[in-house]
């Protein structure tokens, strides 16, 4: 297409909508293939021209899915279900006002978590040792104005050592995860996170903070 590649077009809408199915369809690509594709976030991947037969099936697949990815945080009778039936409390810091929107709105609205969000290191700091008790889950983008990620990290796990961490960067290399391991923050995520992604990241830690509920009361 004039002006923007399609590939371009969804990394940009994927920032803004990270739970929003995506479809490319080209006539020929030399360097866009249906794995490349699944990589930058499309739902789908069609080589023109493309039948209706196909394009029927394709869509009804990414609808189904949709779907079921969006009872994420619904109840029912799994350990994973139970971890979603209560309220989790998180703390997210991120000073890019509009991906925090989209993560504020997507853990509320998917998984009715209670959601406070600062934008740098050093207001995240504060408000744990304000309510050092208060959250369970702490997300956090590595490059903030100020403190690190790392570092916020490392100061909120001292002040309150229960707390799961979640760290997310632009550029999450072997040396960073290798340095969020031994600052013992859980899981290092690469941005742009996709819907999925995202899903399958805090389900893991959902199920983190549900066993570990069940150690502090048996």
């Amino acid at each position: 297409m004039p002006g923007l590649a399609g590939n371009d077009l969804a990394a940009q809408i994927l920032k803004v909508r990270p739970d929003i199915p995506i479809f490319l369809c080209t006539g020929y690509s030399e360097k866009m293939t249906e794995e490349s594709a699944a990589e930058v976030g499309f739902q789908g991947f069609f080589l023109k021209p493309v039948s209706m037969a196909d394009l029927s099936k394709a869509l009804k697949k990414a609808i189904d899915s949709y779907h079921s990815i969006g009872k994420a945080g619904q109840l029912d009778n799994t350990a994973e279900g139970k971890a979603k039936q209560r309220t989790v409390r998180v703390l997210i810091v991120e000073d890019d006002k509009p991906l925090l929107m989209v993560f504020k709105n997507f853990f509320r609205n998917i998984y009715h978590a209670d959601v406070e969000f600062v934008l740098d290191g050093e207001q995240a700091l504060e408000t744990l040792q304000t309510k050092p008790d208060t959250f369970e889950l702490l997300i956090t983008d590595q490059n903030l104005p100020g403190i690190s990620g790392l570092d916020v990290a490392a100061s909120a796990i001292k002040i309150n050592p229960d707390l799961s961490v979640l760290l997310w960067s632009g550029y999450c290399d072997e040396a960073l995860q290798e340095k969020a391991k031994q600052a013992g923050i859980q899981m290092c995520m690469e941005k742009p996170v996709g819907y999925k992604e995202l899903v399958a990241t805090f389900d893991k830690a959902l199920k983190s903070l549900f066993h570990s509920d069940q150690t502090h009361h048996n």
